[in-house]
């Protein structure tokens, strides 16, 4: 599952990382990254691996934090 490739379709294409079920993200704002026009690592600061979801009225993100 932590094996993750950029998407190559729809509607995150080129902007994420995902694996089965779950995607790198960071909790800090593009700009504030060493890198900001490039996806985040695992290593980064702020950086976890988990999915999230949300509806009209409700979001919930969970996720693993390894730094």
């Amino acid at each position: 599952m932590m094996t993750t490739t950029p998407l190559t379709k729809g509607w995150a294409a080129f902007g994420l990382d995902y694996g089965y079920g779950v995607m790198i993200q960071n909790v800090a704002p593009a700009e504030w990254r060493r890198r900001p026009h490039e996806l985040p690592r695992l290593s980064d600061p702020g950086s976890y691996i988990g999915h999230g979801g949300d509806t009209y009225g409700f979001m919930s993100d969970n996720g693993y934090y390894p730094t």
